[in-house]
Parts: structure tokens; C-alpha cells; sequence
């Protein structure tokens, strides 16, 4: 059962003011106006405009439809249902006249001063064709020139109030969302470091108790354990340095000629005891790649950060696969294991930092950011995608830009502050 879109709070503003336009118009005219002539049109004319708001109100749903467009259009045409009722109405007083503020004011919702200035033309030149057909003589009268230049002054104040303080609170939006996103930071850096260092603790208290006792057997799993611990918590303060770097966009790119298959020949080397503790194969595939210019650092952290984390979400006993190929101008590192998997609503927010991604075995997604982040910034892309079966693929896509082919090497880029990736 989906649920009905909430009403976009500015279409709502726009109804509710609309309907006391509308009961304003109505009274005027009601109190005012000679009902005597074209009665019937008339009330016709403001029963089309009632519909209209209703219809808007069902339909003026999503903010994709534009404030602008649907803004343009109300102010537009109220101008032109207003005059038209003066007109036939016979009805010219003061305070008809007021009513087309109103209707500016309707057209500073859309929160755009273009939308004003096409607004105060609209009222103006409607406002100058009732003075045209009541009176042409007094069209230009000095009175009626100083009620079209109060309009003007109007539209400017409204669309200069709201612009500001639509700007005030974006800018309040903005600083409370940075200041969400450090308290999170926070939160997770004391949640992820605690638990390594409490293990590292006991670990070591429980260690120094084996050893006073010469138990070599009870020493060994627990030096074991602190050392797991100890390497974690160094991934997990390097990725939340690296974190702070890339989210700052002062992570700066330095491109040197290297071999992208030794690269990843390295970091299999590095994760191949980890693998075989978990009872994995490393399984590398490399095509003939040309040494190309790419930032060794960076190219080494993606690569890293693939591999640790298709080991650490793979099935035991299943294999992990490292592919390195070249095509259309672009170098392609493809990571792929055998597990869970991932569900298909995740696989959006894959890139993201701090992602609640079910089935892992710990992390918090940073890892993918940064790989999404580096590769970026070399003008790349990483992508992710569900393998037949079972488990996922991590694709990084890199430009193949070869010394002295290629088109100009690229120069020390900043890498910049959002990770994409799907």
C-alpha cells in the first residue's frame, strides 16, 4: 500500500492564499459591484477560479512540477479573472485595486524575482485594460501612473523580502545538516573505535597474565587477537583521516607513470593472508594495461579498499576475483566475490559514507566512498552491480592516459567532497 505524496508546502501556501483572494473578490462584488450586468458571466468567472484551486490543490503535488511554472500561471490568469469581473461588473473602486497586491504576493511564493517582474506586467497591463475600457481618457492620468508605480515598489519589497529570507533559512538548513553530519561522525568514530580498543585491552591484560604464567599455548590466540584488533583500528583511523581529507576536498592528486596491474599484484599480496584465513582464493585476471598517469597513492587506496572489502563480505571458501582490462580510452578495475550480496534498495546509497548496509561483517561504508571519491577525481567512476547468483561486483573505471598519448596528462586535482557511485 503506497501512501498519497504529501501537498509541497509552497502549493499549499499558494491554495489557502488563492481561496482568500477568491472569498475577497467575491465580496467586492457582492457589496460593490452592479449584479444587475453580466451576473451571470461573472459568477461564472469566479466559479471557474474556485475550480481551478481545487484542482490545483489535488494535483500540485510534486515539487518536480516547478513552483516558477505553476506560480506564473495562477498570477497570470487571477489578473486577468480580476479585471475581467471589474469590467463587467462595472466595479472600479479602491479597493479592487488593492487586490492586485495580493495577487503580487502570490507571485513571491515561487521565491523568484523573475517570476515578480513578469508578475507586476501582468497586474500592471491587466489593470491598464479596465482603466482603458472604463474611462481611455483617464488611462494615463497622474493618479492612476502613481497606483502602477506603487505596484511596481510592491513587487520589488516582495520579492526582496522573500528572496532574503528564503536564503536565511537554506543557509540555516545547510548549517544544521553539517552540523547532523559531524555529530554522526562523531557518534560512529566512538562506536567503531571502542570496540577494537576494548578487545585490545583484555587482550593485553589477559596476555600479561598468560605470560607471568610461562602458558605459551593461552599467549599465542591472544597476541593473536591484538594484533587483528591493532590493524583494524589502524584501517579504521586511516579511513576516517582519509574521510576528513575527501569530505574537506583536500585530498590533492599527484599523477605519475605506473603499472596498474602491479598495483593491484600488491594489494592481492597484502589481503592474501587475510583471504586464506577466511579460507578464500584470490583469483587475478590481468589484460595488457599500458603504464598510465594516475596518482600511485590514490590508485593504490582504491584498489585496497576493493579488495578488503569483497574479502571481508565474502562466502568461506568461495573465491575472489581481481580484473584489470582496458577499453574505449579507460582503464578497468573490476573486483567480484561470492556472498550475501547486496539488497537492491542499498545499492544506491553504495559510495555513501556511514551507510547502514545489512549483512556486513563491520565498516561503515567508508571505504567504498573513498574509492568513489579518488576515482572522481581522476575523472573516473565507480559502479556496483548484483552477480548472477549470488555476491557483487565493484567496478572503478579510470582514464587511460599514457605519456605522451592520450591527450594531456592530467594536473594535481583536488579530490572532491561527495563520493558518487551507485
Amino acid at each position: 500500500m503506497t501512501s498519497r505524496p504529501h501537498l509541497n508546502v509552497h502549493v499549499r501556501e499558494l491554495v489557502l492564499l488563492r481561496y482568500v483572494l477568491i472569498i475577497a473578490v467575491s465580496y467586492l462584488l457582492l457589496m460593490r459591484g452592479d449584479w444587475t450586468t453580466n451576473s451571470t458571466i461573472c459568477a461564472g468567472i469566479i466559479a471557474a477560479a474556485l475550480a481551478s484551486n481545487v484542482v490545483l490543490g489535488r494535483i500540485g503535488i510534486a515539487k518536480s512540477a516547478g513552483r516558477f511554472q505553476v506560480a506564473g500561471v495562477v498570477v497570470v490568469l487571477d489578473a486577468m479573472w480580476i479585471s475581467a469581473s471589474m469590467v463587467l461588473t462595472d466595479s472600479g473602486s479602491p479597493e479592487f485595486f488593492f487586490l492586485y497586491f495580493f495577487v503580487l504576493f502570490l507571485a513571491a511564493l515561487a521565491e523568484n524575482l523573475l517570476l515578480m517582474l513578469v508578475g507586476v506586467i501582468a497586474v500592471c497591463l491587466a489593470y491598464l485594460w479596465v482603466l482603458a475600457e472604463k474611462d481611455p481618457s483617464t488611462v494615463w492620468h497622474q493618479t492612476h501612473l502613481l497606483e502602477i508605480t506603487s505596484l511596481f515598489s510592491a513587487a520589488l519589497f516582495y520579492g526582496v523580502l522573500v528572496h532574503r529570507i528564503r536564503s536565511q533559512q537554506r543557509h540555516i538548513a545547510t548549517v544544521e545538516a553539517a552540523d547532523r553530519a559531524r555529530t554522526e561522525l562523531l557518534a560512529t568514530l566512538a562506536h567503531d573505535i571502542s570496540s577494537p580498543t576494548t578487545a585490545i585491552g583484555l587482550g593485553i591484560s589477559s596476555l600479561g597474565e598468560a605470560v607471568e604464567r610461562g602458558d605459551r599455548n593461552e599467549a599465542r590466540p591472544l597476541l593473536s587477537l591484538v594484533r587483528r584488533n591493532s590493524e583494524y583500528l589502524r584501517q579504521l583511523v586511516q579511513n576516517f583521516t582519509e574521510y576528513a581529507r575527501v569530505h574537506a576536498g583536500k585530498y590533492r592528486l599527484r599523477p605519475t607513470l605506473l603499472s596498474v596491474t602491479a598495483i593491484v599484484q600488491g594489494s592481492v599480496d597484502q589481503h592474501r593472508l587475510a583471504a586464506q584465513a577466511r579460507g578464500l582464493s584470490l583469483v587475478v585476471t590481468s589484460g595488457s594495461v599500458p603504464p598510465c598517469l594516475l596518482d600511485e597513492v590514490a590508485v593504490t587506496r582504491i584498489v585496497d579498499n576493493l579488495v578488503a572489502n569483497a574479502v571481508r563480505h565474502a562466502e568461506p571458501g568461495t573465491a575472489v576475483e581481481i580484473e584489470t582490462s582496458t577499453a574505449d580510452g579507460r582503464v578497468t578495475i573490476s573486483v567480484a566475490n561470492a556472498g550475501a550480496g547486496l539488497d537492491r534498495d542499498v545499492h544506491d546509497a553504495v559510495g555513501q559514507p556511514f551507510i547502514d548496509v545489512p549483512r556486513t561483517h563491520g565498516g561503515v561504508g567508508l571505504g567504498l566512498f573513498i574509492a568513489s571519491a579518488l576515482a572522481e577525481a581522476h575523472g573516473g567512476s565507480l559502479a556496483t552491480e548484483e552477480r548472477p547468483g549470488s555476491g557483487w561486483r565493484c567496478v572503478i573505471e579510470l582514464p587511460l592516459i599514457v605519456d605522451g598519448e592520450g591527450g594531456e596528462p592530467p594536473t594535481p586535482t583536488d579530490a572532491p567532497a561527495g563520493g558518487g557511485g551507485r
